[in-house]
């Protein structure tokens, strides 16, 4: 099954990402108003591991309101941030001009990234649950390959497919770990972040497992130079975590940790 064939999935997670993103602009979890003062969103994770983007061009797949894109900036890259939804993308202009940055932002599919016209990059970076909102890997890595100069990195870090089989509120194993092409439908009724204020509105997801992401960009003959997988995740952002540290969380289920988040580096040849 196609990507192209999932608008009303699509349509529906547009929906819900505009809802969140007033809901996420008010929370402690995001703190919009410390990060204007010239704080840095991005996880250690990522930041041990990227190469330095003073005068790089970025390419940041699924911003959201652009925190991460205006952090990569900061650390002195020229950077485009793309998102599905139209409120996530005002509020991200807004954000970039209170931050006195220059974050170019685009509102499209990430499947559709390549009617812009962006150009091509040095570092192609999406973290953080992204890919579940993917159907098709494929493309995706595709559209990754097209938008990099030769010699550019693709680095992406996110949540390790094992949490998304649990269904959080029952605390049992619910969703397979390998993909079917056919998206989830969730019905949480509130987001992520500690203000849990009523969305009530469907969301659908896709599971991909850690083989089918590697192989996706190794089949556009990109060269994978890292891959490491955690037992802890930088976010307190699923139900019943033990906080382990700064910026470290931890669900034991059952008796022992399993995998929050892995990361992947590769590099056009």
């Amino acid at each position: 099954m196609s990507w192209k064939d999932h608008d009303q999935a699509f349509e529906a997670n547009r929906r819900l990402w505009d809802r969140r993103t007033s809901v996420h602009l008010k929370s402690e979890f995001y703190d919009n108003e410390n990060f204007v003062k010239h704080q840095n969103s991005l996880m250690p994770i990522e930041l041990a591991s990227l190469p330095s983007l003073k005068g790089k061009r970025v390419l940041h797949l699924q911003c959201h309101f652009g925190q991460d894109s205006i952090s990569l900036s900061r650390l002195g890259a020229e950077v485009v941030g793309v998102d599905l939804s139209p409120a996530g993308i005002e509020a991200a202009v807004e954000l970039n001009q209170r931050c006195g940055t220059d974050v170019k932002f685009v509102c499209c599919n990430v499947y559709d990234i390549a009617s812009q016209d962006l150009g091509n990059f040095d570092l192609v970076f999406t973290s953080y649950g992204t890919i579940c909102w993917l159907p098709d890997l494929v493309e995706w890595a595709r559209l990754i390959k097209l938008h990099l100069k030769a010699g550019g990195m693709f680095h992406i870090v996110d949540f390790h497919p094992i949490l998304y089989m649990i269904e959080w509120q029952d605390k049992e194993w619910k969703y397979p770990y390998f993909s079917h092409d056919i998206p989830y439908e969730d019905l949480d009724e509130t987001s992520y972040t500690e203000n849990k204020e009523k969305i009530a509105l469907p969301s659908y997801f896709w599971q991909h497992p850690t083989s089918e992401v590697i192989t996706s960009l190794l089949g556009e003959g990109m060269q994978l130079t890292k891959f490491a997988e955690y037992d802890w995740a930088p976010y307190n952002c699923f139900p019943l975590m033990e906080k382990l540290g700064e910026k470290r969380y931890q669900y034991v289920y059952p008796h022992q940790p399993v995998p929050h988040t892995f990361e992947i580096q590769c590099v056009t040849l």
